[in-house]
């Protein structure tokens, strides 16, 4: 079954994120990007010419940074947080 970004609680994404993580996310969100091909969610909370990603232990979660603020998170797994 195909998906789309509609079908996902952006919200409660983001709350589980920063749960297991223990991440101070930004709540503002300046752009989405779902790839329904690999089930990867892109979401981007500043805009940057540049970041530097750096993969969670688990490889769920890849945490683009910005001078040490983070700019955007790439979550590989998404079923892992959209249950």
């Amino acid at each position: 079954m195909e998906r789309s970004l509609l079908d996902f609680n952006l919200g409660e994404i983001l709350r589980k994120v920063r749960r297991k993580y223990h991440l101070a996310i930004p709540q503002k969100v300046v752009m989405v990007d779902y790839d329904d091909k690999v089930g990867d969610l892109y979401i981007r909370f500043k805009e940057t010419v540049q970041t530097e990603g750096e993969p969670t232990n688990d490889g769920l979660l890849i945490i683009h940074r910005d001078r040490n603020v983070i700019a955007a998170i790439e979550i590989l797994n998404l079923d892992e947080f959209s249950k």
